[in-house]
């Protein structure tokens, strides 16, 4: 699927459903810092036009905390986070959540509960959101 992808990218390097696909693949196959390289390349430059970008940034906030690189995970889940309109419950919850992790990491425990608080509202069993909540 990888090497197939690849393919798709290497003729229509725009093709963002294929870049999407190919960023969430090589995360969940491989969380080294040379995946996580490639998965900041492959979004590189990723404006937050649709859902599909959006979820790429999300995939691009992973690798960056993968990098250690937590500041910048906060600011590219922030920007995904600015477009609500038109976008999937599922992926708003992914990018909320996510960037409460990144404000753990970060040390910003009030900031992080508000977003846990939030994915909370919407979805009770969403990931281990009750046990970071104490709950």
């Amino acid at each position: 699927a990888i090497a197939l992808l690849e393919a798709m990218l290497a003729a229509e390097p725009t093709d963002v459903v294929a870049r999407v696909s190919l960023a969430e693949l090589l995360l969940e196959g491989d969380a080294s810092a040379e995946t996580a390289q490639r998965v900041v390349a492959l979004a590189a430059g990723t404006e937050n036009e649709t859902y599909l970008h959006g979820a790429l940034l999300l995939y691009q906030a992973r690798a960056l905390q993968v990098l250690g690189l937590t500041t910048a995970a906060r600011e590219i889940l922030t920007t995904a986070l600015r477009r609500t309109k038109d976008r999937p419950a599922e992926l708003l919850l992914a990018l909320r959540y996510e960037r409460a992790l990144v404000y753990e990491a970060l040390g910003e425990k009030s900031r992080a509960k508000a977003d846990l608080e939030k994915v909370f509202i919407q979805h009770q069993a969403y990931a281990d959101v009750r046990a970071r909540l104490g709950l």
